[in-house]
């Protein structure tokens, strides 16, 4: 037994040890793009992911939107023109999987507001485009702008907009498939006057639509009720989930739905009144199956954090996560700002004799700071397993934050959570992976020579496969990608 015991343990110890060798390993294997120019004010650029053999990235600059296909070496090998997309558009967003690429976008036109799409074809042209859905914009009413939300593996896209109008809310969205067939369509006027459609919603593989509806209508507010807004595939119905709020607020919520459990959970803090601060996370889960509620929990939650912002208000949810035993885990980030007065001295000069008579200059500054990074592990019951912390310190000033946050890569050994270390004079690149039990490994990723000159924006980045992940870099007037494989 004792030998059993020793030879499991020895073999246990090996696959670590090449585990971490692979880490180590994934230094190696990064790459960059070819730089093109940019204007980080007018100019625009998506990571699309895979298609077919190719590395995907939509790039937008003087208003001529390309789709990029950047090969095994991550070199360029072909291009693609989107010589249809209008100059005004409100938003364009795309849809990639192995076979399919499909693009969809809206144009407002006389009084109404149009949503076009188009689907790549194998010559690598694009198809004429056609008219998806469209939805009557005039001064007496109030219409949302459209939400685009793909499946998890982005064989279905749900586009959806609502129209308030005389006090009552209409909701309207359309269900398709990676190749742009329309599969079902919703229309639904609700007779709540404090039920308002958000911008919260997913689709899962099957096709089924959920979109959450709150009783405020300025999305940044705390909610005090929450209701889902379920529409099956294939049926016509659309049918309204009241979420058990046992009097409680809710804020920073988010939606993700789990394929392997079928389940669709919705998350957010919870909070005693709209003045007070956040007491923990509440989650709740609803079956895709029989559409109703599986459980809500209420998860109190006490932080020992390193900055002065100690509150749960300025920790943001940034993903949730699911595990093979019906557990959850929740990435959020410390993010706050603030604005100071700096105050400098210049001299004066008069004609006839110079003095240094003391003058004040005064001038505001807006400094971005994103610190701690923390997550939480809910075991199936909604009690907390434990919680873990990534210490970095990011505050930049007067540019958005840009280039600080974290992406998060999904890796055999656990998460890992890639940043730069912007208060460094060095480019360094840094990674910490969390395991499944909350043990944390700092490690630093080797960046080229050629990098030295490029910003790296974590945040923007965007996992594309087991082994790759996608970071965007600009330097002055130029962009490009970088490639990590591990």
């Amino acid at each position: 037994m004792y030998l059993r015991n020793f030879i499991r343990y020895m073999k246990l110890k090996l696959l670590l040890c090449f585990l971490l060798m692979g880490l180590q390993a994934s230094s190696q294997k990064i790459t960059l793009t070819e730089k093109e120019a940019w204007n980080s004010r007018l100019d625009s650029y998506a990571i699309l992911g895979k298609y077919q053999q190719y590395t995907a990235v939509y790039y937008n600059h003087t208003s001529i939107g390309e789709v990029f296909f950047y090969g095994k070496n991550f070199m360029k090998e072909k291009l693609t023109t989107l010589g249809f997309l209008p100059n005004k558009t409100e938003n364009v967003f795309f849809n990639t999987t192995a076979n399919h690429m499909s693009v969809c976008y809206v144009v407002k036109e006389n009084k109404m507001k149009k949503v076009y799409a188009a689907k790549l074809l194998p010559d690598f042209s694009w198809s004429e485009p056609i008219v998806i859905d469209s939805v009557i914009s005039g001064s007496y009413r109030y219409q949302s702008n459209y939400t685009f939300v793909s499946s998890q593996h982005d064989t279905k896209i749900l586009c959806y907009t609502s129209l308030i109008e005389n006090e009552q809310t209409t909701m309207q969205a359309v269900v398709m498939d990676a190749e742009l067939n329309i599969e079902n369509r919703f229309r639904k006027t609700f007779a709540q006057t404090d039920l308002f459609i958000s911008s919260h919603a997913v689709i899962s593989q099957s096709g089924n639509a959920y979109i959450l509806a709150t009783d405020v209508q300025n999305q940044q507010e705390v909610f005090g009720k929450l209701t889902l807004v379920s529409c099956v595939n294939h049926q016509p119905e659309v049918k309204e989930i009241l979420l058990d709020s046992k009097n409680y607020m809710f804020s920073d919520i988010h939606m993700k739905f789990d394929e392997k459990q079928h389940n669709l959970i919705v998350c957010s803090y919870f909070l005693p009144d709209k003045m007070s601060q956040p007491r923990g996370i509440f989650y709740t889960l609803i079956d895709e199956a029989t559409q109703s509620v599986n459980g809500s929990f209420f998860t109190p939650l006490t932080l020992q954090v390193t900055n002065r912002q100690a509150g749960l208000r300025d920790l943001k949810i940034r993903d949730i996560y699911f595990t093979d035993k019906h557990e959850i885990e929740i990435v959020a980030e410390k993010m706050y700002q603030t604005v100071r007065t700096i105050q400098r001295v210049a001299p004066i000069s008069s004609t006839s004799f110079t003095f240094n008579n003391q003058q004040e200059i005064a001038r505001t500054v807006e400094e971005f700071s994103f610190d701690e990074i923390i997550i939480f592990h809910c075991k199936a019951d909604g009690s907390l397993a434990w919680s873990q912390s990534v210490l970095k310190e990011q505050t930049t000033t007067d540019d958005g934050g840009i280039f600080s946050s974290f992406a998060v890569v999904e890796h055999a050994l656990g998460k890992g959570l890639l940043f730069s270390d912007v208060s460094s004079s060095q480019n360094r690149f840094l990674g910490a992976y969390v395991s499944y039990k909350g043990d944390v490994t700092m490690k630093e990723l080797a960046l080229p020579a050629e990098a030295d000159d490029w910003n790296l924006i974590p945040r923007h980045g965007k996992q594309i496969s087991k082994s790759e992940m996608i970071v965007p870099c600009v330097s002055k007037s130029y962009i490009c990608f970088l490639k990590i494989t591990y």
